[in-house]
């Protein structure tokens, strides 16, 4: 995690797959991998008291990037920068082994055993009486004059259409207005190999186009802005550049 006090250069990077051996290790470590910048500066808000928030989910990203040395094959320049700029932990563990219990503890500070959820069922958004009685992330936020955004991936929601604007049922989760653009081909979770589409199609692309479009425009409250990134979350597609350039 580390704390930003200027606008970050936002950028989404599509990560190299892993050797074969290694799939398996990966699959394992499904928990999401959460950055967060606090902004001073770049998209300002009027209210000069409260700092606009931007949280950055990456899926699975375990500690494979530079400045944590994980893994010899990682190419991360901005993550790094960030680091280096604000407050890096080396330290940390996800509260769950899978998606959803992960994101569902740390959006609502509550533990697996005390939410109950434990895998990546979809059920569990029925809103549960457990979750109705408790104040999630961007709610509390929300609740203190921010605006709320979300894009991409940051509730393990499942399949979802690109959505924009306020829409009731699933803001009852606090948000204000969500762009979401699931990866295609998720049934093929095991495989992996390049894919030679323009890399400007990629949903991890699309959406951090769109978040730093959000960051350049001025905005007359706070906002918390989530940035969720797919990748490195199986199934290991990346561009075919990125592909051949690993060893």
């Amino acid at each position: 995690m580390a704390a930003e006090k200027s606008r970050p250069r936002v950028q989404a990077e599509v990560r190299a797959p892993p050797r074969a051996q290694e799939i398996t290790k990966m699959a394992r470590i499904s928990s999401a991998f959460f950055l967060a910048c606090f902004l001073w500066a770049g998209s300002h808000a009027k209210d000069t008291h409260k700092p606009n928030v931007l949280l950055i989910a990456v899926d699975d990203l375990n500690d494979w990037v530079g400045c944590l040395g994980g893994h010899p094959q990682t190419n991360t320049p901005n993550i790094d920068r960030l680091a280096a700029r604000g407050m890096l932990f080396t330290n940390a563990h996800c509260q769950g082994t899978m998606c959803n219990p992960s994101r569902i503890s740390l959006l609502w500070g509550r533990r697996p055993s005390s939410t109950g959820f434990y895998d990546n069922h979809y059920h569990v958004f029925k809103e549960p009486e457990f979750l109705k009685r408790h104040v999630n992330l961007p709610a509390h936020f929300a609740a203190n004059g921010y605006k709320t955004i979300s894009a991409g991936k940051i509730f393990h929601t499942g399949r979802y259409s690109q959505i924009e604007g306020p829409r009731a049922g699933q803001w009852r989760k606090g948000l204000d207005q969500k762009v979401h653009d699931k990866p295609k081909g998720w049934h093929r979770t095991w495989d992996f190999g390049p894919q030679d589409y323009e890399e400007t199609k990629f949903t991890d692309h699309i959406t951090a186009t769109w978040v730093a479009e959000q960051l350049g425009k001025e905005s007359d409250k706070p906002f918390l802005l989530a940035c969720g990134f797919y990748r490195p979350h199986v199934p290991f597609f990346p561009p075919r550049r990125v592909y051949d350039s690993l060893e």
